[in-house]
């Protein structure tokens, strides 16, 4: 209880003294403000009076922690911001038991994810011959409008038809990019444009300007 009885005590008389800094602030006010601001001399005051009237206030409730008549008032305050503390205390554990759950969680879809690319790095025969098709099949369905535009592009420009990437049957243009097109749903164009240190994609819908949507830099391999 003696803890308790210290620590109002303390804080009662950070309080006073707080107030006895605002009350002088504001008399070095007055001295300095005009005599005909009638409003503003009127706040003040009355502010003042605010802080005389919870002074008093404190004052009388210094004697009551003396005298020990506050003691059932300090302990139950202590058993209700314990109570608060406890909550408080169980929701952090809740949520960093939850950070937990998730951290592992991500970690075990990271695992899974490297575990089927190191399967699929292994293909069976099988699923080999299967992607074989696959490759060739789309290779077939390349619309003809795409292949009479590749004869007249170079080299170092095409398209992107379901997966498979075609260029163009010109010469390469030297010091160029690689530009690659690839239409997408809803009318969107892809825009890849990939030199010897960066790799860009942008999106282009119907006349609109390309917008950039990744860029990413890549290792020059020769």
């Amino acid at each position: 209880m003696e803890s308790l009885r210290i620590a109002e005590k303390n804080k009662i008389h950070d309080r006073l003294k707080q107030i006895e800094v605002y009350v002088k602030r504001n008399k070095n006010t007055l001295n300095s403000v005009s005599a005909s601001d009638k409003l503003f001399i009127e706040k003040i005051n009355k502010k003042n009076q605010e802080y005389a009237d919870e002074i008093e206030v404190l004052n009388k409730r210094l004697v009551s922690l003396s005298n020990g008549s506050i003691d059932s008032e300090l302990t139950s305050v202590l058993v209700a911001n314990t109570a608060v503390m406890k909550k408080n205390m169980e929701k952090t554990k809740q949520k960093n038991q939850i950070k937990r759950e998730e951290k592992e969680k991500e970690k075990e879809t990271i695992d899974n994810f490297y575990k089927a690319g190191r399967d699929y790095s292994r293909p069976s025969a099988r699923n080999l011959e299967k992607e074989t098709n696959k490759f060739f099949y789309f290779c077939e369905t390349v619309p003809d409008y795409i292949l009479r535009n590749l004869e007249e592009m170079p080299s170092n420009k095409g398209y992107i038809w379901k997966g498979v990437w075609c260029f163009g049957k010109l010469k390469e243009e030297k010091g160029k990019p690689i530009i690659m097109f690839e239409k997408c749903r809803d009318g969107i164009m892809k825009i890849y444009e990939i030199d010897d240190y960066t790799r860009n994609i942008y999106e282009k819908k119907g006349k609109d300007r390309k917008i950039l949507i990744s860029s990413e830099p890549r290792n020059k391999l020769f």
